[in-house]
């Protein structure tokens, strides 16, 4: 991106100028820059088909009493394991302490920020993927990306970055809305919730 693309995306942040002001400034740099056209919208209200985060925010439970289970009955078996000193205990020793790993990352993901992705082909073919994703590690996996990035995958990166840090920024607060981007592209129509 662009240091004037990022300047009339921050006066839009900041309400200087509103969306439609902003992607005619964003044509005319990127007419004379001849990239791509980029668009913003902006949304007053969020569509009537909004995915539900609540639910979304439960499905840790099934995981986490399945993998609970196992790690006590990993730690039942590495105890009979070790009482006989079974030369298979170290084994299960790994497969315990996998397990304990995987269990207590399923509880805190318990209250972690959700993204819901919604993809629309114009060929008609949908696609919709939801998962918890840690911000703070979102976050540090795309600086790690654009170190490596150039060119137009760079652009994209430091958009994801600025998504990444409105959302940190607006989950402070514990009775924040979700946040729905949404990208109209020739071939596609891309809608990004975090909630």
């Amino acid at each position: 991106m662009s240091e004037e693309q990022d300047k009339i995306l921050t006066m839009l942040e900041n309400a200087t100028i509103n969306s439609e002001q902003a992607n005619e400034l964003l044509e005319a740099v990127e007419s004379s820059n001849g990239r791509r056209k980029m668009a913003v919208t902006a949304v007053a209200e969020l569509p009537e088909d909004l995915p539900d985060m609540d639910r979304f925010r439960s499905y840790w439970a099934a995981p986490f009493a399945v993998l609970a289970g196992a790690t006590g009955l990993l730690a039942l078996w590495l105890r009979a394991l070790a009482a006989r000193r079974k030369p298979g205990a170290f084994f299960v020793a790994g497969l315990f302490v996998l397990s304990l790993g995987l269990t207590v990352l399923m509880y805190l993901s318990r209250k972690s920020t959700w993204v819901h992705i919604r993809v629309q082909e114009k060929d008609g073919r949908k696609i919709a993927i939801s998962l918890p994703v840690p911000l703070n590690l979102a976050s540090q996996a795309v600086e790690l990306a654009r170190k490596q990035a150039e060119g137009e995958d760079l652009e994209n990166l430091e958009m994801a970055a600025a998504a990444i840090a409105a959302a940190q920024q607006s989950f402070s607060d514990p009775d924040a809305d979700p946040i729905m981007i949404a990208v109209d592209d020739e071939n596609a129509q891309v809608q990004v919730f975090f909630g």
